[in-house]
């Protein structure tokens, strides 16, 4: 490893900055880069950043450099979706006896 890679990786550890090529499998709000909006894994690999604590998955490697020059702009917006994806599974209708007031099933298309 040369030493500007060597800098870069101590400087991301002091900054609590963690990138890492592949995605977990845990529950995570968006389908699409926080930062570009474009499906995650568009790219090739999705690229994970562990920032302060907080997961955020990025379509490529160039997205990380705008999500730190506004990170807290980048947080809430995963935030947000967070809570929006909380609320609809939350509020879903139970696929087994919901409720069918304003429409019926076609036995053709069940």
């Amino acid at each position: 490893m040369n030493m500007f890679a060597k800098l870069a990786v101590l400087s991301a550890c002091a900054a609590g900055i963690v990138l890492t090529s592949q995605a977990g499998d845990d529950a995570y709000p968006l389908t699409t880069c926080v930062v570009s909006g474009e499906t995650l894994g568009s790219h090739g690999k999705t690229f994970v950043e562990h920032y302060e604590g907080r997961e955020v998955r990025f379509c490529c490697k160039g997205c990380r450099k705008d999500f730190l020059k506004e990170p807290a702009k980048y947080i809430k917006m995963l935030d947000t979706a967070a809570a929006q994806a909380a609320t609809a599974s939350t509020n879903a209708p139970a696929a087994v006896g919901h409720d069918h007031a304003g429409h019926t099933h076609n036995e053709e298309n069940e």
